[in-house]
């Protein structure tokens, strides 16, 4: 596996966890004196042009009730498939409702959106980081709710962070006085019309 120069992200992480490419390190069988709860501590080094991106390490505590499921492969396979559709709902969120809001509120007076605009880029990646910062708390919390019930949590909460994301760039005022109204207004309805294809 090649790490890149970001880091561990929590999509590849989950590919490493959950997908079964990968076979499995000897401190990753359990052992009859182990805890009820673990930490897996990943590290790698990013490989860049003829040098090194850096080495990254990311510590993922394992709760007591999901570390048997981890070596139980239909319940891994099945804790696989939620957590890739959470990936795709995270991406789709980004790409389908966020970005279309961000995009009306900078460019208010467009009938035709300019999906070139660099300016969501930040903010579409600060909504990214939110995710990556929530998704194993939110995995971990719902691991005994039914599939359908946490993924209706899932982009729930998607909604959520997406909200705050748009409320940041509200509040910094980035336009002219004269639009900035019509630029909020024009990205709430935005929001709420993608938004409502997505639940």
């Amino acid at each position: 596996m090649t790490i890149p120069k970001k880091g561990f992200s929590y999509d590849t992480i989950c590919k490493l966890l959950f997908s079964g490419e990968f076979k499995h390190s000897i401190c990753q069988t359990i052992q009859t004196d182990d805890p009820k709860e673990l930490q897996c501590i990943m590290q790698a080094l990013a490989r860049g042009q003829g040098i090194t991106e850096g080495l990254h390490e990311y510590y993922l505590p394992i709760p007591a009730k999901l570390r048997l499921l981890l070596f139980d492969t239909q319940a891994r396979l099945n804790l696989s498939q939620f957590a890739q559709n959470c990936i795709e709902d995270a991406a789709n969120f980004s790409k389908n409702v966020l970005r279309f809001a961000l995009l009306k509120f900078f460019q208010p007076q467009l009938i035709e959106l300019n999906f070139k605009d660099k300016r969501t880029e930040q903010f579409l990646q600060n909504f990214n980081d939110s995710v990556d910062t929530d998704f194993f708390p939110f995995l971990w919390t719902h691991l005994e709710t039914e599939s359908e019930e946490r993924r209706k949590k899932w982009k729930s909460h998607l909604k959520e962070i997406a909200e705050k994301i748009l409320e940041e760039v509200f509040s910094q005022r980035l336009l002219n006085s004269n639009l900035y109204y019509k630029s909020v207004l024009g990205a709430q309805q935005m929001f709420l019309n993608k938004a409502k294809k997505f639940s």
